[in-house]
């Protein structure tokens, strides 16, 4: 079974990092195959063609751009590359560290919701620092935007006990079929065709690159935290992530 599984994440592999890099590339080489022959030809006439063609080539070039920067950092976080000397000794407010990702995240949906807990969570220091902290909800964030049926909401909390920070990210969206509960947090792992994925990780539909819940896991698994999925198929999805208090 597992050789099985090894398998089909690799097949899956192959054909998101197949697509993903050919789509962007053949408009580039499109493009700039254009726009070549018609400046050799002295055919650029109307300056607006010209500046259209520019910015599909640009818009090319940065999902290439996004795509190599989303496996690089997957990569960085799964290596241990974002440790430091003093890791352990790191620190953060919760709710302070959480704020760069909730700002970005309502720049594409208007439908977020939070409970930032009591006002004794608010001055709560977790074992983790800030840029993990940020990382993580971006990933959660933009998951939770992306499956859900528009307009509706997508809801954060943070709760705590004597020892831990539970971060809870919930989304009433497709959900993820119990028989993959346990894969979904392998890199490249989808359970939708891999032939549908898209580097813009906040797109409504489709995939992404199964690298989100990776990237959420790695984390938690280094600062010593836990992460529980409870999904149910065309319900919805909650993702809780416990962090310990930093004593």
């Amino acid at each position: 079974d597992r050789l099985s599984q090894m398998n089909y994440v690799r097949k899956q592999l192959l054909q998101i990092i197949s697509h993903e890099l050919r789509t962007p590339l053949n408009g580039i080489i499109g493009f700039y195959d254009l726009m070549k022959t018609e400046i050799s030809d002295e055919k650029v006439q109307d300056y607006d063609e010209f500046q259209e063609c520019f910015d599909r080539l640009g818009g090319s070039i940065d999902r290439y751009k996004k795509l190599v920067e989303r496996l690089t950092k997957t990569t960085s976080v799964m290596s241990g590359e974002m440790r430091t000397e003093n890791e352990m000794d790191e620190h953060c407010n919760l709710v302070e560290a959480s704020w760069p990702a909730l700002n970005e995240a309502r720049k594409f949906s208007e439908n977020i919701t939070e409970n930032l807990g009591s006002d004794e969570l608010q001055n709560i220091e977790i074992a983790c620092p800030a840029n993990a902290i940020k990382l993580m909800l971006d990933e959660a964030l933009s998951n939770a935007i992306k499956y859900s049926p528009e307009g509706e909401s997508v809801d954060i909390k943070f709760t705590s006990d004597k020892n831990n920070v539970a971060i809870i990210v919930t989304d009433k969206g497709s959900g993820i079929p119990s028989g993959y509960i346990n894969e979904v947090i392998e890199p490249f792992f989808e359970v939708k065709d891999s032939k549908l994925h898209f580097t813009d990780r906040y797109k409504k539909g489709g995939g992404g690159l199964g690298l989100g819940l990776t990237i959420i896991g790695s984390i938690l698994r280094r600062y010593q935290g836990t992460l529980n999925i409870d999904s149910e198929e065309g319900k919805g999805t909650t993702l809780t992530m416990t962090l310990p208090i930093f004593n």
